[in-house]
């Protein structure tokens, strides 16, 4: 004769913090103390459901680089990303340089319109048009894609070529983090 002991959750001693269990015993996530006075804030969840880490072969929408790849984290929604690109070998398409991003990205997050993510470029062997000084990601018309614009002061901003690519030896690092639905 054998015997199961079924719970919902595993609690710590603080009795805040613990494991959520479904009912088939596996754990469907953590659960950490919420705060007795959040200051203004509204909090609408203290389980961690889901973590991922991984990497992703990201894809150049025109031509190919000698390197490409990208490593990702996910913590519940949040992604954080880092994308590599050397040697981006078409470099005479006046065609925009835009990755493909590890997961489809959120339009809204709890009612509220998500229109852009923290996207950081650092670039090398690149040709800004003139008055323009800086590049920046932007998740941009399909929720899968990362577009790399140039800004400028007072300026329109304007996608990144690949004919601004001056050097075989190029190369686009990228780092960001933006919201899934996945």
């Amino acid at each position: 004769m054998s015997s199961i002991l079924k719970v919902d959750e595993i609690q710590n001693t603080d009795g805040k913090t613990g494991l959520v269990i479904t009912p088939d015993g596996s754990i469907d996530g953590i659960k950490f103390p919420e705060e007795a006075n959040p200051s203004g804030r509204t909090i609408t969840s203290t389980t961690m459901s889901s973590y991922e880490e991984g990497s992703w072969t990201p894809v150049l929408e025109t031509g190919t680089a000698l390197t490409l790849y990208g490593r990702y984290t996910k913590v519940g929604n949040l992604v954080t990303f880092t994308v590599v690109a050397n040697r981006i070998e078409n470099r005479t398409a006046p065609d925009r340089i835009n990755f493909s991003l590890p997961f489809s990205a959120a339009s809204t997050i709890n009612n509220a319109v998500i229109s852009e993510a923290l996207i950081f470029a650092a670039i090398r062997y690149v040709t800004l048009d003139e008055d323009y000084y800086s590049v920046y990601g932007n998740i941009g018309g399909s929720a899968s894609d990362l577009n790399l614009f140039q800004q400028g002061d007072y300026k329109d901003t304007v996608p990144l070529r690949h004919d601004q690519l001056t050097s075989v030896y190029n190369w686009i690092r990228l780092s960001g983090s933006y919201y899934t639905d996945e």
